[in-house]
């Protein structure tokens, strides 16, 4: 679930704060001034999806506010309010590019909902006939690396295309996610060599490639990624991979029986994509997702505009497969750091993970795990070496152990407990978004039946 940001700017605090009150409840991350001064502070330091910004403030007006703050961000999409229309301003900030005009008083869900027209991205859709998909992929092989999903023995996964009637768009899930061609399990991060002088290079990967068959909750998890290694702590590695790699997504239209996507938002994705492929039958309905999806379509297929007809049966096919999903999460997701918080001492984990193996599984194919331990091999002589790093996880028993031989969390209660944590809580509050996509990946990957974060947040509701 990508963090959909606001900021509210208004001097009335009752207004500002029910607001505010009312989209954080929504799951919107939510900031807000009085003050013009400070508005255009914040607006220069921080990128707000939309503004909403009141037309008569104590100081700057919200005219003069939107018209600095074009000045650095051209893009700003503002939503302007007042108690005090007229026509004349209505004009003006229209000119200035504000997206829309409330009049005072309103009710809070119209600025929802505007807002969420303002966010929504505006798509394009083409059709391609199925017939005419291997040649689109056979084209793409030509220029590009490309890896899709195919069928192993009775289970699935994610491999480099060699014919592309072997790619299976049709599928449930996969054993691992996608994220391995982005944050690899094994990588090297660099060469170096020892001696009187020091050389270092740094191993980047640059090759274009593309990947078929993403899944919506896949999408939401390499959003999180984003966040993780493009925004907060940006990582030139991963940064290399992901602005080299296209993403062609698929809805998934049958889905595994241990999956929960609808109740963590995850079963349909309106970003995240170049491409996203719909199949209705003898076709595939395609929403364009960016400049570089349109661009590979023009190139490489024989597509043609989709009719208004085929993008309803698209949405429709969408809503019917929202249906098949088995599990449902019981607890609103804006609750469940709460309910973490007041199981922290419950005997409820040493119970839970008494026949946990140790094993990892669950982390290794979770699709939003991004630990990783760093090791360097170097050569007997001591002359050179690399630098490698590798997929860890926070159930494995030397994961939080230091140089001393102290392990912070000794048992696996303790684990358990970090790892629903790090899902429910954490990610939660560092990026906005819950931690979990409702994938089931590991709980088809858990032979003790204790991995599940949906299983794990219904039972503490009932605690």
């Amino acid at each position: 679930m990508k963090t959909r940001s606001v900021l509210i700017v208004d001097d009335e605090a009752s207004i500002r704060e029910s607001l505010a009150e009312w989209l954080t409840n929504k799951n919107f991350q939510v900031a807000t001034a009085d003050d013009g001064e400070l508005a255009l502070m914040m607006i220069a330091e921080t990128h707000y999806d939309v503004v909403v910004l009141d037309i008569r403030l104590s100081t700057k007006s919200g005219v003069e506010i939107l018209k600095e703050a074009k000045k650095y961000r051209p893009n700003l999409k503002a939503i302007m309010i007042t108690g005090y229309p007229s026509v004349e301003t209505a004009v003006e900030t229209m000119k200035l590019g504000a997206i829309d005009y409330l009049i005072k008083p309103f009710d809070p869900e119209t600025l929802e909902l505007k807002i969420e027209e303002a966010i929504r991205p505006k798509f394009f859709y083409a059709s391609l006939h199925k017939k005419a998909f291997d040649d689109f992929v056979a084209s793409l092989m030509r220029v590009m690396t490309v890896y899709g999903v195919m069928k192993r023995n009775s289970k699935f996964a994610f491999d480099r295309v060699v014919n592309p009637k072997d790619i299976v768009l049709d599928y449930d899930v996969t054993l691992l996610p996608p994220k391995k061609y982005l944050l690899p399990q094994v990588e090297t991060l660099m060469q170096f060599r020892l001696g009187s002088s020091f050389q270092v290079a740094p191993s980047y990967e640059r090759d274009q490639r593309v990947l078929i068959g993403v899944h919506p909750d896949d999408l939401t998890a390499i959003e999180l990624l984003d966040q993780a290694f493009l925004k907060t702590s940006p990582d030139q590695f991963y940064i290399s991979r992901r602005e080299n790699t296209t993403i062609i997504a698929v809805d998934n239209l049958h889905p595994s029986p241990t999956a929960f996507c609808p109740s963590v938002g995850t079963a349909v994705k309106e970003s995240g994509f170049d491409l996203l492929l719909t199949d209705l039958g003898e076709e595939y309905v395609i929403t364009i997702g960016s400049a570089r999806g349109k661009h590979l379509l023009e190139q490489h297929a024989d597509a043609g505009t989709a009719s208004d007809i085929e993008v309803l049966a698209a949405k429709s096919e969408q809503s019917k497969a929202i249906k098949r999903y088995q599990n449902t999460l019981s607890v609103p997701i804006s609750e469940i750091p709460r309910l973490l918080d007041r199981s922290y001492d419950s005997k409820y984990w040493e119970r839970k993970a008494e026949n946990c193996l140790n094993c990892g599984s669950c982390v290794m194919v979770c699709p939003t795990c991004f630990c990783f331990d760093i090791q360097d091999e170097v050569a007997v002589d001591l002359s050179e070496g690399v630098r490698k790093r590798q997929w860890d996880g926070c159930v494995l028993t030397d994961f939080a152990k230091v140089a001393s031989g102290e392990n912070f969390r000794h048992s696996r209660g303790s684990r358990l407990r970090h790892r629903m944590f790090r899902k429910g809580k954490y990610i939660f509050e560092r990026y906005g978004a819950l931690g979990c996509v409702g994938c089931g990946r590991c709980v088809a990957a858990c032979l003790p039946d204790i991995a599940s974060p949906l299983k794990v947040f219904n039972e503490l509701k009932e605690l």
